[in-house]
Formats: structure tokens, C-alpha cells, sequence
């Protein structure tokens, strides 16, 4: 193949680089079947055989489940593989920091991801560059376009591959040929029909399980941790997270028979002696279970400081180390070590702070389903009572930017909310169709929380400066809702933070009873 196709619509480049090579190479994985930009919809098209297949003539056949390496069954180098409803990509990034630290070199594969694409795709915390990302199309090209045309031909053999199977055969196969010691897979969706789930694995984690994305994964709790405790393989340990009754039982039974220890939190280990710091938590680690504990230690209890902020990143950094005790016979990893990664991990769009002026704190947040949505509300509640004058204090007044995706749940969202902000700028994102319109959110919002002074806004920019605007110096804006949202504003949080003399951002105040509908997305 002489060169990419031409995009069979315009693409919007990433902020790092707008060549026609760069949009050529955008256009050959968004022009493919893309649920991320559907999503909710009861057409999903799960092929495992076909996304095994792409492995395989890609030379990645040593990474799938059962096959692997002929005499053992086991990935050609360790893979960690994590699913569940919330803390999957936060506990992946913590695991890939803390092998990282212990001087492996890392691949780790997230999504979706928040500006640019390349953020999909990291080694030892980097993003690949676009060039790279061209490369690794211009690699996979031949064989990707040989197989779409044997399934247009072919019914059975599904059609073209999806944007999703194609990320993820892309992402094992910049690790593979960039030398990677260790591979880190987040889950896209669910985990037993998730492309992710070709791959063999050497531990698994299941995070949490709560209620989203049920058109897809069922309706109930144990529906739910049934999907996700697909990804428990054959001997290989699983850590999980849930500790709820319901779906406790469904991962402990799946485990079982498939003969893969298990490690519970809150039962084998646990997260305890939490201490809030300026920047995240202090907390302590103890391990109940002779597999968790050091190799060369005899205390089981661990003190760490994690940079992510919340109860819930302590849960999850919990979970992370762990995952890495449970590799101790392959990696060597020092306490120094997990101290290390887990105090400089960063993953953004987790409480991330930008400061912007004229001396308002904006914090950007990917809650965007009512469990991680009521993790956020602990987590500012929690620093709004923190002492005055106290390092990591969130200022009042606590002004809330909100979008939410049209297929979530968005009432149950907001009931977990209550009380997080004093005032709301209701709004959507553009960068994706899947978005409820700003007027359906303020509706909706205005029905379960009418003692609330909330406005519309359809214009994410203007609602983020409006938002500014009514926090005031001193004050606090949360942006959160959806990582589309996230997404979309983040950039310009990026450059007014870090321009000392930035303008004041400007917007014209959005009435209340102003019509935001004329604006929604498709």
C-alpha cells in the first residue's frame, strides 16, 4: 500500500500536530464502526474470533488466550488486564507508575482517551508521538484492509473491523515491538465480549461493579459483574474491588471455576489510616494474604502517599499494589518502589487542578455514571471541610459544569450530586453526538433539584467562562460529567493555566429561561 486513504469526512486534528498525514491516519480508525461515539445502543457487534484473528496476522499470537506460549498459555510477556464500572483507568495508570518506577519499561493502554488519541497508547507514563501513531497505521494498514475485505465478502466473518478492535490490536503491537517488560490493558467495555479480552493474562483486577452501560451488560448487579468477571482466566490470580454481596458472589463463582485465586479487598488486604494530604492521601496497606505481602519483608503493613485525590484512588492504589505483589516472582519491586510510583502517579481528568485567573481553582473530573459521581461529591465535600487556610482546601462558592452523555443515567447521576455545588451551568459537549442537550439536562435537573440556581448553557466554552465569572476569586469551578466534556475544555484549561498574565476568561451570561435546544448534537 502506497499510502493512507483520503478521510471520507473532515477531522478536527489533535492539538499536537494538523498534517495530512496525521488526518489521514485519524481518518482510517474513526471512519470504522466506533461505539464510543454510538454508544448505549443494542447493536453492539462483539467478534472475539475476528479480533483474535488480527492478532495473529499481525504476529501477536503469543499474547492470546488459550494460546499464548505453546507450553505454558501464558501472554508472551506479563499482561495485567483490569476491568470494572469505575477506577479501571486510574488503577491501570497506578500499576504501570509503580513498574515504571521499579525500572521496567511499561506499556499501557487506556481509553477513551481525553484530547488526543496517541494518549491511548503510553510507555513508561509517554504518550506516542504522531509520527509514531502514523507509523503504527501505515503497519497494521495491509493486513487491517485485507480482512475488511473478506468479511465485506463474507458475513460471517463480520464485517470491518471496528475502531476499538483496531486500537487495541495497535496498542499490544507498538508494546510488543517497542520492547515492553510488562503490558497494562484497561477494559473498553464490560470485559468477557470486550476486544481486550483475546489476551491471556497474568493477573486480572475487577475495580468495582455498578450500574452502567446496562443496555449492553444487563440490567442487574450480578448481570453486570457476570460481564466483567469474564475477563478471570484459567490459574491466573484476580484481585477485585467489589465487595458488595451481589456482585462478591458472581466474581468469587467465576473465579472458582476457573480455578484462578482470588484476592478480595477488605478480606485479603486492605486500605486503612487514610490521612488527606495537600495533594491526594496518605494511607496504610496491609496484606492478610502471605501471596500480597513483600517478598523480603517481614511487616505486612505498608504506609504510601497516592498524588490521586479521594477515597476511592486509595481503594484503587490499594488494588494496584496488590496486582504487583501478585507479580513478585517475575518483577522485582521494592516498597521504595510503590512509594515512588504511586506518589508521582498522574492521571488526568481525576481531580485535576488548574488554577486560572483571575485566582478561581477549576478541578476537571471524568465522573461520568452515579458511582463515580457520588466517589466526587465525598471528595469535595471533603476538602471544602478541610480547615481554612489548610493546603488542598476547595474555596466556596462551588460552581458546577455539567454535561452528561444521553445514554447514562442522568437523573440518578444528579441525585448523587446533591449538595456538591451551589450553583450549576447545565451545557453539552460537541465533540461527540452523544450528548443530551443542554435544555434536557437543565429540565431534568430543575425536576429533581429545584431549590438549586442552575443555568443553561449550550456553549461548553462560554459555560466554563460563565462559571468563572460566578465563582469569583477565591472560588472553585468543577467541571465533570462526561470525559467528552473533560475532553473538550481541558486544552483551554491547559494554556489559561499556564499563562501568568492570561485574560480573564469572558462570557455573556446565559438566562435561565433561554432556549439552549437550537444547538443540540445530532
Amino acid at each position: 500500500m502506497n499510502d493512507l486513504p483520503p478521510p471520507d469526512r473532515p477531522l478536527q486534528p489533535a492539538r499536537s500536530v494538523g498534517s495530512d498525514r496525521y488526518r489521514r491516519a485519524l481518518a482510517f480508525l474513526y471512519d470504522r464502526i466506533n461505539y464510543e461515539r454510538g454508544g448505549g445502543h443494542q447493536d453492539y457487534q462483539f467478534r472475539l474470533k475476528r479480533t483474535a484473528e488480527l492478532f495473529r496476522r499481525l504476529g501477536l499470537g503469543g499474547y492470546l488466550h488459550p494460546e499464548g506460549n505453546a507450553a505454558t498459555g501464558h501472554p508472551k510477556v506479563p499482561l495485567v488486564h483490569i476491568a470494572g464500572t469505575k477506577g479501571k483507568g486510574s488503577t491501570a495508570t497506578m500499576v504501570s507508575a509503580i513498574l515504571t518506577a521499579a525500572g521496567y519499561r511499561v506499556g499501557l493502554y487506556t481509553s477513551p482517551h481525553l484530547t488526543d488519541l496517541e494518549e491511548r497508547f503510553r510507555i513508561d507514563g509517554e504518550p506516542c508521538s504522531p509520527d509514531c501513531l502514523i507509523d503504527l497505521v501505515r503497519s497494521v494498514a495491509p493486513v487491517v484492509e485485507s480482512m475488511d475485505s473478506q468479511g465485506d465478502a463474507d458475513e460471517s466473518a463480520g464485517g470491518m473491523l471496528s475502531f476499538f478492535e483496531l486500537t487495541t490490536a495497535m496498542a499490544v503491537y507498538h508494546f510488543d515491538r517497542s520492547g515492553c517488560d510488562v503490558i497494562v490493558l484497561e477494559v473498553g467495555l464490560g470485559g468477557r465480549l470486550d476486544s481486550t479480552n483475546v489476551c491471556a493474562s497474568s493477573v486480572a483486577a475487577i475495580t468495582s461493579i455498578g450500574l452502567d452501560h446496562q443496555r449492553v451488560l444487563g440490567e442487574t448487579i450480578a448481570e453486570i459483574a457476570g460481564e466483567k468477571a469474564g475477563i478471570i482466566k484459567s490459574a491466573a490470580p484476580v484481585v477485585s474491588g467489589a465487595i458488595t454481596a451481589e456482585a462478591a458472589d458472581v466474581i468469587a463463582a467465576a473465579a472458582d471455576r476457573n480455578g484462578a485465586p482470588l484476592f478480595q479487598r477488605d478480606r485479603d488486604f486492605f486500605a486503612s489510616h487514610e490521612l488527606p494530604l495537600e495533594q491526594g492521601s496518605r494511607f496504610e496497606f496491609r496484606a492478610a494474604a502471605e501471596e500480597l505481602r513483600a517478598a523480603a519483608a517481614d511487616d505486612d503493613r505498608l504506609i504510601v502517599d497516592v498524588r490521586l485525590d479521594g477515597r476511592h484512588q486509595v481503594e484503587n492504589a490499594s488494588l494496584a499494589i496488590a496486582m504487583v505483589r501478585l507479580l513478585q516472582e517475575t518483577f522485582s519491586v521494592d516498597d521504595q518502589a510503590i512509594r515512588r510510583g504511586l506518589r508521582h502517579v498522574q492521571c488526568i481528568g481525576r481531580m485535576e487542578r488548574f488554577e486560572v485567573p483571575p485566582g478561581v481553582q477549576v478541578v476537571v473530573d471524568t465522573a461520568h455514571n452515579p458511582d463515580s459521581m457520588r466517589a466526587l461529591k465525598r471528595t469535595l465535600q471533603r476538602r471544602r471541610a478541610v480547615e481554612e487556610g489548610s493546603p488542598g482546601k476547595l474555596r466556596g462558592p462551588v460552581v458546577g459544569v455539567v454535561a452528561i452523555s444521553r445514554d447514562k443515567d442522568a437523573a440518578a447521576m444528579i441525585d448523587e450530586m446533591e449538595g456538591a455545588f451551589d450553583q450549576i451551568l447545565c451545557t453539552q459537549f460537541t465533540t461527540n453526538p452523544r450528548s443530551l442537550s443542554a435544555q434536557q439536562l437543565t429540565s431534568i435537573w430543575r425536576g429533581r433539584r429545584p431549590e438549586i440556581e442552575i443555568q443553561c448553557q449550550a456553549d461548553p466554552a462560554v459555560a466554563l467562562a460563565e462559571a468563572v465569572r460566578l465563582a469569583a476569586i477565591g472560588g472553585t469551578v468543577v467541571v465533570c460529567g462526561s470525559f467528552f466534556l473533560a475532553g473538550q475544555l481541558r486544552p483551554e484549561l491547559e494554556r489559561l493555566a499556564a499563562t501568568a498574565d492570561a485574560p480573564t476568561l469572558v462570557a455573556t451570561r446565559c438566562q435561565t429561561d433561554v432556549d439552549c435546544s437550537t444547538t443540540d448534537s445530532p
